[in-house]
């Protein structure tokens, strides 16, 4: 039984060399990989030999008590954008480590979150009288959805990203005919949200609008900009919210006639 823990545990510390900052999803997601190498005969003894469920007992090991002199020792802790980061105590990481891990953490949960979204925002457009025309999967491993609507004159292309810190990545079509929407998901912590509004929202403001997803209440939301359409509008979650992406597009927009001028 040992020589297997400690397997597991050596493998772990190589991941952990490679990727040295990482989301706790991220840490079980790798452990899952190992502990899916060892037979169903080898996982129950060792559960039985370490009293626990095996998986959880190797991540509390790594993060807080280690049960073994193999386990890899990544109980520093930081928090970024609302989510907290691990690694070696002693390591002195830099803000690209911790915005890759982000990444990371974003595309491991871009399948499960992306499904509920596209639910959400069907269910919206539905209510507000469009005809939804298809969701397409982008990428072999999915990484964001488009879906088209329509009600009579009004068209939108949409763009159903797992969070707003990846908003950054897409390029807009100038091409596009419709009005071009980005659909992403609540975050644990306004901080994504007032980053990109701090260091982006002049790039995005008069050229796309963004919506929020709350999966969990299925609800859309306004953040940047609103819909032409008028009764699209009343079907937002909050008024309130739909008001104040308005009032920021509108002194957005300002701005940006006054640096023209």
């Amino acid at each position: 039984m040992e020589s297997a823990l400690a397997s597991i545990f050596r493998n772990l510390s190589r991941y952990f060399s490679t990727y040295k900052v990482v989301s706790g999803e991220e840490m079980l997601c790798a452990i899952e990989a190992e502990v899916d190498k060892l037979s169903e005969e080898t996982v129950k003894g060792l559960e039985e030999w370490l009293k626990g469920n095996l998986e959880e007992v190797i991540f509390q090991s790594i993060v807080s008590e280690p049960v073994s002199i193999y386990s890899p020792n990544m109980t520093g802790k930081r928090n970024y954008l609302g989510e907290i980061f691990y690694l070696q105590p002693i390591h002195t990481y830099r803000m690209e480590e911790l915005e890759q891990a982000f990444d990371r953490l974003v595309k491991l949960r871009a399948p499960v979150i992306l499904p509920r979204m596209e639910a959400a925002t069907n269910n919206f457009l539905t209510k507000g009288g469009y005809d939804v025309i298809g969701c397409l999967d982008k990428q072999e491993v999915i990484q964001h959805k488009e879906m088209m609507a329509a009600k009579g004159e009004y068209k939108l292309y949409l763009y159903l990203i797992p969070s707003i810190v990846s908003v950054t990545e897409f390029n807009l079509s100038a091409e596009r005919v419709a009005d071009q929407v980005m659909v992403v998901p609540t975050e644990k912590t306004p901080a994504p949200f007032i980053n990109f509004a701090r260091d982006y929202l002049g790039d995005f403001a008069g050229k796309v609008q963004i919506w929020v997803a709350d999966v969990d209440q299925e609800v859309i939301n306004p953040f940047l900009g609103g819909p032409k359409d008028k009764e699209l509008d009343k079907k937002f979650g909050s008024p309130e919210l739909a008001y104040l992406a308005a009032r920021i597009f509108q002194s957005q927009r300002l701005s940006q006639l006054s640096e023209e001028d």
